[in-house]
C-alpha cells in the first residue's frame, strides 16, 4: 500500500472522528444552554451522560462541570482538525516545512489542553462524589493519553526544526 494511501485513509478517519467529537460537544454545550432555561435539564442516555441530580444540587456546578466536558470534546475535535489539515499537505519530497512544524506544535498544544481538562473533570467528579453527587456519567478519562501524546508530538515537532534548520545548511552547502 502506497504512502499516499496511508494518508487518504488517515484523513478520511480523522473527518469520521472530527464529526463525531464536534456532534459530542454540540450536545454538551446545547445540555449546559439548555438546563438555563428548562428547569429538569436535558436528558442525555445515548452518551452516557445524566446530569439531573446535578442540575438540582447546583445549577452553578452543572455548568462549570458540563462546561469541561465540552472544553474535552472541542480540544479533541481541535486535535483532530489540525491532523486532517497535516494529513492534506503533507508532502513527502519536503517534509520538513515551518507549516508542518507549526501543525504538529499547534496538535501538542490541543493535546495538552485535552489533558489539562480532563484532569480538572476528574477532580472536579471526585469532589461532587463526595458532595454525594451521582453523575451518572461514563466518562472515559484519557488525560494521561493526551498527555503523552503531547509530549510525543513536541517532540516531533522538535525533530521537524532541526531537520528544518539541517535542510537549510544543506542548500547554503551547494
Amino acid at each position: 500500500m502506497k504512502t499516499e494511501n496511508i494518508f487518504i485513509a488517515l484523513t478520511v478517519v480523522a473527518w469520521i472522528m472530527f464529526v463525531g467529537f464536534c456532534i459530542e460537544a454540540g450536545v454538551l454545550a446545547f445540555n449546559v444552554v439548555w438546563s438555563w432555561f428548562i428547569e429538569n435539564g436535558l436528558n442525555i442516555k445515548s452518551m452516557g451522560i445524566e446530569l439531573r441530580e446535578l442540575l438540582s444540587f447546583s445549577a452553578w456546578h452543572h455548568t462549570v462541570f458540563g462546561s469541561l466536558l465540552t472544553a474535552v470534546a472541542v480540544f479533541k475535535a481541535l486535535l483532530l482538525y489540525e491532523g486532517i489539515k497535516l494529513t492534506g499537505k503533507l508532502s513527502l519530497k519536503e517534509p520538513f516545512s515551518e507549516w508542518v512544524t507549526e501543525r504538529l506544535k499547534r496538535m501538542a498544544d490541543y493535546a495538552w489542553q485535552a489533558a489539562v481538562a480532563s484532569v480538572c473533570v476528574e477532580i472536579y467528579a471526585e469532589w461532587l462524589k463526595k458532595q454525594t453527587i451521582t453523575l451518572g456519567i461514563s466518562f472515559d478519562n484519557d488525560w494521561s493519553g493526551f498527555l503523552l501524546l503531547a509530549g510525543i508530538l513536541y517532540v516531533i515537532a522538535s525533530i521537524f526544526k532541526r531537520g528544518i534548520q539541517l535542510q537549510q545548511e544543506n542548500e547554503l552547502t551547494v
